[in-house]
C-alpha cells in the first residue's frame, strides 16, 4: 500500500466516532472563522446528544440520594463536556447547535452549501442567520398550508 508522508492510520468504532474526530481536529484550529466554530460545535453537540439519548430520569432519581462528596463522579451532560473541551460555556454549545440548525435548514430549503453560508465572503453573522431561518420555516409552513405569505 501506498501510504502519504504524514499520514496516521485510525481505528473507529462507529461513523458517529469519525465525525466527533473530524470536527475536534477543525474545531483545534487557531485561525477557524467563528461562524464555523459555532456550526462545529453545535454539530458535535448533536452527533453526541445522539449517541447518549435515553432516559435520564432513573439516573436522576437516583442521583438525588448522593451525598456532595460523591456529586463531582457524576457524568457530566454532553453540553457541559463539550464546554469543557472547547472552554466556552455549556449554554453558548447549546446556542451552537440552535445556529447549527439554522444553516442546515437554510441550506436544505435553499440549495446553497453550508459552507457558502458560513465563508467569509457570505459576511452572514448568526443573527441575520436565525432571522432568515424564522422567515423560511414561516414561509414554508404557511405554504404547506396553502397561504399566501
Amino acid at each position: 500500500l501506498y501510504k502519504c508522508r504524514g499520514m496516521i492510520e485510525k481505528d473507529f468504532n462507529s461513523r458517529s466516532e469519525v465525525i466527533n474526530w473530524i470536527i475536534d481536529t477543525q474545531l483545534n484550529r487557531r485561525n477557524i472563522l467563528p461562524n464555523i466554530r459555532s456550526y462545529l460545535m453545535g454539530k458535535r453537540y448533536k452527533e453526541e446528544k445522539k449517541e447518549h439519548g435515553g432516559d435520564r430520569n432513573s439516573f436522576d432519581e437516583a442521583s438525588r440520594n448522593i451525598d456532595e462528596s460523591r456529586a463531582n463522579t457524576l457524568p457530566l451532560k454532553t453540553a457541559e463536556k463539550i464546554a469543557d473541551q472547547t472552554k466556552v460555556s455549556h449554554q453558548t454549545v447549546k446556542n451552537a447547535e440552535k445556529f447549527t440548525e439554522a444553516v442546515d435548514t437554510i441550506a436544505k430549503t435553499t440549495g446553497i452549501n453550508p459552507q457558502k453560508i458560513l465563508s467569509s465572503d457570505a459576511k452572514a453573522t448568526q443573527n441575520s442567520i436565525h432571522q432568515q431561518t424564522s422567515i423560511f420555516t414561516r414561509y414554508f409552513v404557511l405554504k404547506s398550508l396553502s397561504i399566501d405569505a
